[in-house]
């Protein structure tokens, strides 16, 4: 194993530690826990990912605590879903530049309030299992600029990854109308390519 990626191994294996006690009240009473979970999101969004690359000049999201967040009038039973959307966000940004994170902020609050909503609850939603994809569908992926890419940095994994983008893209669509599946449609597919990079790489993390 590298040792330059045992830092964002080690902050990864954290992060999952605690997010697996999310669901308890004891974590929501420990605020320490709480700020130790947001200082390692912001030291993954430094760090990077296993897979994919952080630009130096990306702005990290800022996630502020349960405190912050009640004092700002809003509902405590809200903060969780407001976390993980956070992180979620988080884990596309840190991908961008500073101009394509402005560029993908506009675009993205340009949508229909339905389709951003849905676009958030599958970033935040599991991954599905689901049969890898042919060699054929990975070699007609690997000639988008996205998909040369990705398949670059994926390695074996394509078919695998490729499958699981595709799958969860599918799901989200499920949940809205033709109205609102054309104006995700032609949202998605104008997107720049390090912005597909980046919300494919989230889909399949």
């Amino acid at each position: 194993m590298s040792n330059d990626l045992q830092p964002i191994q080690t902050i990864l294996g954290e992060i999952a530690q605690i997010e697996g006690e999310m669901g308890t009240q004891a974590y929501w009473k420990d605020e320490g826990k709480q700020a130790r979970y947001r200082s390692l999101v912001s030291q993954k969004q430094s760090l990077g990912s296993v897979s994919g690359t952080i630009l130096s000049d990306a702005a990290p999201v800022p996630i502020v605590s349960m405190k912050e967040f009640m004092a700002a009038g809003n509902d405590p039973a809200h903060y969780n879903y407001y976390f993980k959307m956070s992180a979620a966000a988080a884990d596309v940004m840190m991908h961008l530049d500073r101009d394509e994170q402005l560029a993908f902020e506009r675009s993205f609050e340009a949508l229909p309030d339905e389709v951003a909503e849905a676009a958030l609850l599958e970033l935040m939603s599991a991954k599905p299992s689901v049969p890898w994809v042919s060699d054929e569908a990975a070699a007609n992926f690997a000639k988008l600029p996205e998909g040369a890419i990705l398949c670059h940095e994926w390695g074996h994994d394509a078919r695998r990854n490729i499958a699981v983008a595709r799958a969860r893209l599918n799901r989200l669509r499920d949940r809205l109308d033709e109205h609102d599946d054309a104006s995700f449609m032609a949202w998605f597919e104008n997107l720049s390519d390090a912005a597909m990079c980046a919300i494919l790489r989230k889909l399949v993390a």
